[in-house]
C-alpha cells in the first residue's frame, strides 16, 4: 500500500484529490507538518456471508419490537 500527504491548505478538493489517487493508497492529510486524518482504501469483506438460522434455538417474540407499556416507565426511577 502506498501513502501520499496532502497539506490541508493547498488541498484544492478533497474529492478531486481522491478520485486521482491510484488504488489501493493512504491518504494522510496533514495541517502544515503535523498529521490530522488518515484516508485508506476499504478492503473486500473476507466476512462469511450471514446465514439464516446461524444460532438454531435463539427466537424472538412477534411483539419484540413493540413499545412498552406504560406501567413499565411509571414504576422507572429517575
Amino acid at each position: 500500500m502506498t501513502e501520499t500527504t496532502f497539506d490541508i491548505a493547498s488541498l484544492p478538493s478533497l474529492l478531486d484529490t481522491i478520485k486521482q489517487l491510484p488504488p489501493d493508497t493512504e491518504l494522510i492529510l496533514t495541517n502544515g507538518s503535523t498529521p490530522v486524518a488518515k484516508l485508506q482504501p476499504i478492503k473486500a469483506s473476507s466476512a462469511v456471508p450471514r446465514r439464516p438460522d446461524l444460532h438454531p434455538g435463539v427466537w424472538l417474540s412477534d411483539d419484540f419490537n413493540d413499545l412498552l407499556p406504560d406501567h413499565y416507565w411509571s414504576t422507572r426511577s429517575t
